[in-house]
């Protein structure tokens, strides 16, 4: 093997577990985020890599509880 793809493969190691850091594994394949402690299916790790950047940008904005999860503010806003 090459030392391109063995470094590769660390730099892609290393990234999942700071994504893996910010959640907390639960029953049934599911993990909670430690930020607004929604459930999330912990199988796919960009979804988790999605939500954990949706969420962080949440608490930069200075919302007090993103809880309502990714799809609930996209929902209300466009229903008013």
């Amino acid at each position: 093997m090459s030392s391109k793809y063995l470094k590769n493969l660390l730099d892609h190691i290393e990234a999942s577990c700071k994504v893996y850091q910010n959640f907390t594994p639960i029953i049934n394949g599911k993990v909670s985020c430690n930020h607004c402690n929604k459930e999330i299916v912990g199988g796919k790790s960009w979804a988790l890599f999605q939500h954990l950047k949706h969420c962080k940008n949440k608490q930069k904005k200075g919302e007090a509880s993103v809880e309502g999860g990714d799809n609930e503010d996209i929902d209300s806003e466009a229903t008013e």
